[in-house]
């Protein structure tokens, strides 16, 4: 291949790498957006049932702040005394606690969940597992695929450069000849 095609190869393969980077970025900063008004709506949810005089506002903000974290998208595991799964909200898997291998599985999940962080609330009465939103998942691999296409980029150039080296060393040996 001649040394415009290489060149423009590369500078295609930067221009792709750059556009899919800032169109991640963007991707990113708007989940982080949606989790901060997320985080404003629990807020306000708070307000509204500590500011109303019904008897019954506390307890239906706390019903409403308990649909909004469902909503959200974090696994949840609540589990009862002996390990019994209570419920479990967005699992990456489909699974009925009502059954005896439901629980199981959900238990297994649990655990694997309790390696990365510790459960929270009392053991006596209950503990919630919980695990990484979908986003903050892809964005763990985001780095590697960078670094992959970083190093694909680099590897083709220095392919291209000592392929083209190589030329003009048997172009000015064959002129010698």
């Amino acid at each position: 291949m001649s040394r415009v095609k290489w060149s423009l190869l590369l500078a295609a393969m930067f221009i792709a790498m750059l556009a899919w980077y800032l169109v991640y970025t963007e991707q990113v900063v708007q989940a982080f957006r949606a989790e901060t008004a997320t985080l404003t709506r629990m807020y306000a949810e708070v307000q509204s049932g500590l500011a109303d005089p019904d008897e019954q506002a506390p307890e239906e903000a706390l019903f409403q702040l308990q649909r909004i974290v469902v909503e959200s998208g974090v696994p949840l595991v609540l589990s009862g005394p002996g390990d019994t799964i209570l419920s479990a909200v967005n699992l990456p898997f489909e699974a009925d606690p009502g059954t005896p291998e439901g629980q199981e599985r959900v238990r297994d999940y649990a655990r694997r969940l309790d390696l990365v962080r510790p459960p929270v609330g009392d053991s006596g009465v209950a503990l919630v597992h919980f695990g990484d939103t979908p986003e903050l998942l892809q964005l763990r691999w985001i780095p590697w695929l960078q670094v992959a296409g970083l190093f694909i980029t680099f590897l083709t150039g220095y392919v291209v450069l000592r392929s083209q080296r190589e030329a003009a060393a048997d172009r000015a040996w064959t002129s010698m000849a």
